[in-house]
């Protein structure tokens, strides 16, 4: 079988390396391409976790607003502080709707927003009926909290699977920048190796002649 020339050997060397190079860029791209998907759904759903964070302090605010005005008689607990709390709270649940590709998790989020809205009707009667009498209005009050404690169980059934759902991008986003850097040190170094015996090889054939030449 007849040697390869200086030429020949050069030639596949650099063939190689331009194979290897051809291949990191390809897998880079897909790879590219793949986390910046996954940065669009990671900002989505930052998004809706910031949406929900806010959507508990509402309810919360909603329901120490609405107690305040049935113990205190004050109507500005519901007509003021009450109110804005229901404005953000409605806010925050039609963005959720607006931005969740899931339609289960949108139907979830309707029926929260149904549930608060019974939770605001049951509240603002407190002061009216604790106007009345302390009997009428802890009576209320008892099915104020019951509808509350419902709406904080259906808040966590919707806002659980959303957090999950972050949690999971990110952890993919940082397998497949974790990946990508994989496949660069890995070429890297097969780039390396193939230089490396591409210039052993080339001082061999060029320094022959000295050593031939010393040997005879």
């Amino acid at each position: 079988m007849p040697r390869l020339s200086i030429q020949t050997k050069l030639l596949l060397a650099t063939a190689a390396i331009i194979v290897l190079l051809s291949i990191y860029s390809a897998v880079s791209i897909l790879s590219a391409n793949a986390v910046r998907l996954s940065m669009v759904e990671l900002s989505r759903a930052s998004d809706e976790k910031s949406e929900i964070q806010d959507l508990q302090l509402q309810i919360a605010n909603i329901w120490q607003f609405l107690t305040d005005a049935g113990l205190t008689q004050n109507q500005d607990s519901i007509d003021k502080d009450g109110q804005a709390a229901l404005a953000a709270a409605t806010k925050d649940l039609d963005e959720l709707i607006k931005v969740e590709p899931d339609k289960n998790q949108q139907d979830d989020m309707a029926k929260l927003a149904t549930s608060l809205k019974v939770f605001w009707d049951t509240g603002v009667r407190l002061k009216e009926l604790y106007a009345q009498s302390k009997a009428a209005g802890d009576e209320v009050m008892k099915d104020f909290d019951a509808v509350g404690a419902t709406l904080l169980q259906q808040f966590y059934v919707m806002a659980d699977p959303i957090k999950k759902e972050r949690q999971d991008i990110a952890s993919a986003i940082e397998i497949k920048l974790q990946s990508q850097n994989n496949w660069l040190m890995l070429m890297s170094l097969a780039s390396a190796l193939i230089f490396l015996v591409g210039g052993i090889v080339l001082a061999r054939r060029l320094t022959q002649p000295f050593r031939q030449a010393a040997n005879s």
